[in-house]
């Protein structure tokens, strides 16, 4: 049952991650365009 969990926790984060990198990638898009995102929340990961 805790391995269950934990596995499907574990995929909810790597989610959660990815959706973050698509994110901050377009962000620095952004950024390297116009200068006018930065991506705090890429120091979370």
């Amino acid at each position: 049952m805790l391995v269950t969990a934990f596995s499907q926790f574990n995929s909810y984060s790597v989610t959660v991650r990815t959706e973050l990198v698509e994110v901050c990638r377009s962000c620095f898009d952004k950024l390297s365009t116009n200068g006018g995102c930065n991506c705090p929340k890429l120091k979370t990961l």
